[in-house]
This record gives C-alpha cells, structure tokens and sequence, in this order.
C-alpha cells in the first residue's frame, strides 16, 4: 500500500473516531460531573500516549527537551486539555448534541481572525466572505429548529461552544511553531492538565460518586477524542504529500457525527441543523480558496 493511501486510511479512521464522541460526551455528562468527565478522558489519554511513546522507544526524546520547551507545554496544557474541554464540556451539558458538535466547527474561522489581529495577516475578499457565511451557519443552527433568532433557546450555551472553539483557536495557533517532538509535546500538554485537573478535583471534592457508564464513557473520550486520534491523524498528514488532501476530509466528521447522534442519542435532527452545518464548514473552505504559503495551517 502507498503512503498516500495510507494516510487516506489514517485520516478515515480518525475521522470516524471523532465522529462518535458528541455522543460520548453526552453519555459521559449524563453520568458525571464535567471536572470527573475530564478527570478520567486526561488521566486515560495520559496513559494511552505514554504507552505509545514508550513502546516506540519516542521516550528518549525526553532526553532531548529543554527547560523552555517544557514551560511552553504547561501553559498549551493549560489551554488544551484542561481549559478547552471544561468549556467545550459545558457546552455539551447544557446543549444538544447536534448543536454543540458543529458550532465547535468555527474554529477555522476564528483561527483567521487571530491570525489577521496578532499575526499581522491581510484578509482576502474570500475570507470575509467565508466568515459572513460562517456567521450565518452558527445563527442558523442556534435557532434549534426554529425560524428566527428570537427562537435561540440556550444563547450562553452557544456562547459556551464558539468559547470552546475561541481556546482551541488560541492554542493551535501558539501550538503551530513546535514541529519538533510532537508526540511527546502532545503527552507534556496532557500531562500538565492532568495536574491541573488533580487540583480542581480536589478542591471541588470531585473524587466521589462515580458511576460506572459514565466513567466508560470518559475512558472512551481518553481513547478516542484526546489520546490516540490525535496520533492516528499526526500520522495521515506524515504519510501524505500534500496535507491539504487530508486535513480537509476532517469537515466529513461532523455531518457523520449527526449519523451517530440521532442513532444512540434519540436527537431528532433538525432542519437547521443540518443546514447550518453546511453554511459553516462551506465558508471554512470558502475562506481557504487562493490561500497563500505564508497563511497560518489549519490542517487540524
């Protein structure tokens, strides 16, 4: 098999994983707190990764990580797990499944706006374009089925989705300049929210009270939303000659995800929903038409 085709079966297999979890979280948040649904999905992508990298012998590139490369990895670990996963969860709890999940597909868009304001980068008439079209897909879904704005029933819970989408904006953005030791950057990030998320367990009193489909739940979340799916994609965009033949087959999960959501969620989807979702993700790749070299990567 080629390392295109290869990369081609990474990217669905990821792509599939991630496809499934709007439903685990719902599962999860049904049974648990969000401080002990992420408790357990960081404490198991922890574990996920660090077998990973010690099984591939990647472990001896700890050997080679300096003092700034650490501090770097407890602020991102910081931002992602620990912050972007208590708002994204947030947003689950009080949301349905099919509103959350693609409102979180903003996250392109946000990625340009950073880009245009700290970066410095001009924006093309393609790009203004993208996000007025964006815009468009996160009021329509926000009405829930409805016919006008006035409908949007949970207006901080959208708030609480695109703030998700604001953080993980933020932290690929800070993230896109460390192209060395990705697989153990991505394990020092956990390992830092890991700490983080012990803390506030122990403020809060949160190591009680646990039941058992919640907490499978959450050790999916570790497995297939945070530890290995992350690899598993690293590795389709290695494989691939053009990265930009894979990163954008990612726009397929949200539209399967409504699959699954109405499957083991109950969800009836509605209209705008769907409608919706295509108004956002088609203004992320109108926003990406004669995209330049020096524009920040969004492969992910």
């Amino acid at each position: 098999m080629k390392n295109q085709e290869r990369a081609y079966l990474y990217a669905a297999l990821a792509i599939l994983c991630w496809s499934t979890v709007a439903v685990a979280f719902k599962i999860a948040l049904s049974q648990l707190s969000i401080i002990q649904t992420l408790s357990i999905s960081c404490y198991t992508a922890i574990t996920g990764l660090s077998s990973y990298i010690f099984f591939t012998g990647k472990w001896k590139e700890f050997y080679k990580i300096d003092r700034r490369f650490i501090l770097q990895s407890a602020f991102l670990g910081l931002l992602n797990p620990f912050l972007y996963y208590l708002v994204l969860f947030k947003a689950y709890s009080v949301l349905p499944a099919q509103i959350a999940q693609p409102l979180n597909y903003t996250w392109p868009l946000i990625l340009v706006l950073l880009s245009i304001i700290f970066l410095k980068q001009k924006i093309s008439k393609a790009a203004i374009l993208g996000i007025f079209i964006s815009f468009l897909g996160v009021l329509i879904i926000s009405m829930q089925g409805g016919s006008s704005i006035t409908d949007i029933e949970n207006p901080m819970g959208v708030a609480f989705s695109i703030g998700s989408s604001l953080i993980w904006a933020t932290y690929w953005l800070l993230n896109a300049s460390r192209l060395k030791y990705q697989e153990s950057g991505l394990l020092l990030n956990f390992i830092f929210a890991g700490i983080y998320i012990t803390l506030l367990m122990l403020i809060t009193n949160g190591f009680h009270h646990f039941q058992i489909k919640g907490v499978l739940a959450s050790i999916y979340i570790g497995f297939f939303e945070m530890g290995f799916t992350f690899l598993i994609w690293l590795k389709a965009l290695q494989l691939s000659k053009d990265s930009g033949k894979v990163s954008h087959l990612v726009y397929f999960a949200p539209f399967i995800s409504l699959f699954f959501i109405h499957i083991f969620l109950k969800e009836p989807i509605y209209g705008t929903t769907f409608i919706g979702l295509i108004f956002i993700i088609g203004g992320v790749i109108v926003s990406k038409l004669k995209k330049r070299n020096n524009t920040i990567n969004t492969s992910l």
